[in-house]
C-alpha cells in the first residue's frame, strides 16, 4: 500500500474540488497508481480550465456545455453493458464501498432495474475487508486510536456489521502503539498537570494497549518527583484542616493514584 504525504493528499483534494469530484481517494496500491491518478486529475483540471476560458471568451455558453454533458451521459447509460464498463473504471479509480457504489449508480439513472442488475454484477469486484484493513493499517501507522478508526470507517459507508466484525479483530491484536511516541504523548499530558488515571483513560483504548501504556507511565511518573507532588498536595490540604477522608477524596479527584495517596498519608 502507498500512502501519499499530507501535501500530496491536499493537492489531490484541491484538484478534486475544482473538478467537482466528490469521491476522494485516501490510499493507493502503489506509488505508480498514485502518479497515474494524479495525472488523470491534472488532465481533467486542464480540460475544465479550458472550458471555463472558452465560456469567458464567448466561444461556448454554459447552457451548451450542460447540453453536451447530458447527451454524453445519455449515451453512457443507454445500455447495461456500457453502464457496467463505466462503473468498472469508477471502481478501479476510486475504490468505493458497496454502499457508495449503489448511491452513485442511483444518482446517475432513474432506471431501478438497470441499477439493480449492474450493482449485482459489480459488487463482487469490491473487497471491503481488504479496503477496511488498508485504512486500519494506515491509521495505525499514524497512531490513531480505535475510536477514530471506527468513525472513519463509518464515514466511508462500509457495511455496519462488517465494521464491527473487523474492529473486534483489531481489538484482539497485539498493541500497535509506538513506545517513543507514547512517551511524548504522556510527557505532554503530564506537563499540563494531567494525572495518571486521566492519562490511562485517554490512552488505553484496547486491553492489549494496557501493558505498554502502564509500562511507560511507570517510567515517567513513579519516581521521586511524583511522590513529592503527592506529598506537597497532601500537606497543603492538611494545613486547611481537612479530614483524612476529605483529603483522600480531593486527591483522587485530582487524578492521583489512591494507593499512593493512602501510603503517603499513613507516613
Amino acid at each position: 500500500m502507498f500512502t501519499p504525504t499530507s501535501k500530496q493528499l491536499q493537492a489531490i483534494k484541491n484538484i478534486e474540488k475544482f473538478c467537482n469530484i466528490n469521491s476522494h481517494r485516501d490510499f493507493f496500491e502503489s506509488s505508480e497508481e498514485f502518479q497515474e491518478y494524479f495525472k488523470l486529475l491534472s488532465k481533467k483540471a486542464s480540460k475544465k480550465a479550458k472550458l471555463l476560458w472558452d465560456v469567458e471568451s464567448g466561444k461556448i455558453t454554459l447552457k451548451e456545455i450542460n447540453k453536451l454533458k447530458k447527451e454524453k451521459l445519455q449515451k453512457i447509460y443507454a445500455d447495461e453493458n456500457t453502464l457496467k464498463n463505466y462503473w468498472l473504471k469508477y471502481i478501479e479509480k476510486y475504490h468505493p464501498t458497496k454502499a457508495k457504489l449503489l448511491e452513485k449508480l442511483t444518482q446517475k439513472t432513474n432506471n431501478k432495474e438497470s441499477v439493480k442488475n449492474v450493482f449485482e454484477s459489480l459488487k463482487s469486484y469490491i473487497d471491503e475487508v481488504k479496503m477496511i484493513w488498508y485504512m486500519i493499517d494506515d491509521y495505525k501507522s499514524k497512531q490513531k486510536d480505535i475510536n477514530y478508526i471506527t468513525w472513519k470507517l463509518y464515514q466511508k459507508k462500509f457495511d455496519k456489521h462488517l465494521i464491527i466484525k473487523e474492529i473486534e479483530k483489531l481489538k484482539n491484536l497485539e498493541s500497535y502503539l509506538d513506545k517513543e511516541k507514547l512517551k511524548k504523548q504522556i510527557i505532554s499530558l503530564k506537563s499540563k498537570n494531567k494525572r495518571v488515571n486521566y492519562i490511562k483513560q485517554t490512552l488505553i483504548k484496547r486491553e492489549v494497549d494496557r501493558e505498554i501504556v502502564e509500562e511507560v507511565l511507570e517510567e515517567i511518573f513513579w519516581n521521586d518527583e511524583e511522590l513529592e507532588s503527592i506529598k506537597y498536595e497532601v500537606e497543603k490540604l492538611k494545613n486547611k484542616w481537612f479530614s483524612k477522608e476529605k483529603i483522600l477524596k480531593k486527591m483522587i479527584l485530582k487524578w492521583f493514584k489512591y494507593s499512593d495517596v493512602r501510603d503517603m498519608m499513613s507516613k
